[in-house]
């Protein structure tokens, strides 16, 4: 009877262990989804695609270090990247990737990190590929898994915008300097100019 005992409950753990591993194996795969959706919706501009991935307490800080602390000020933000008297984009390309697979905090959090290979198509023409790095995390609920929270950063030493920007402004000062320099020589010629002219 003993041994009979032993056998269910080792065959218990067995079939306990392997559900486990199956929906485990299932959420994996539905938040490597989950990803591919939320880029493709940040690649073509559709926030309606990309709403119903987010939860409803979702937050975001943006590579630009802004806060949105709701779905709505998040589209009111990315709208405004786009559109507008202020807009500094044509389009965006984000291109994510996970270090490691997500690790559940419990069975309906997930926390989950990597990098992005992303390139931004400014109005002006210009275009630059940046480097980020980010931190997600996730919450299952009866409709599937969501986004809750979404952390990007930049290098701070390795960034092509910010390279570019201190470029331009180089160029702006030197410009600068060299026009205050002509304007100073044509200012020279025309008081010596009035001078003789009075002599």
């Amino acid at each position: 009877m003993k041994k009979l005992l032993s056998i269910c409950l080792i065959l218990f753990a067995f079939l306990q262990y392997h559900t486990v591993w199956a929906d485990t194996q299932a959420d994996h795969d539905a938040l490597r989804s989950l990803r591919k959706e939320a880029a493709e919706s940040l690649n073509t501009k559709n926030f309606d695609r990309l709403s119903p991935l987010l939860d409803k307490s979702f937050t975001i800080t943006t590579v630009d270090n802004h806060n949105c602390k709701n779905p709505q000020d998040f589209k009111s933000y990315w709208e405004g990247l786009f559109s507008g008297n202020k807009a500094v984009l044509k389009s965006i390309e984000v291109d994510p990737t996970a270090d490691a697979l997500t690790e559940f905090l419990s069975p309906d959090v997930g926390i989950v990190y990597g990098s992005s290979t992303d390139t931004y198509h400014f109005t002006d023409g210009d275009t630059r590929k940046m480097n980020t790095r980010w931190t997600a995390v996730v919450r299952k609920n009866p409709n599937g898994w969501k986004l809750v929270s979404i952390h990007f950063s930049a290098n701070l030493f390795h960034n092509p915008v910010l390279a570019d920007a201190k470029r331009s402004a180089y160029w702006y000062g030197a410009a600068g300097i060299i026009l205050g320099f002509i304007l100073s020589l044509l200012l020279t010629c025309c008081y010596r100019s009035r001078c003789k002219s009075h002599v």
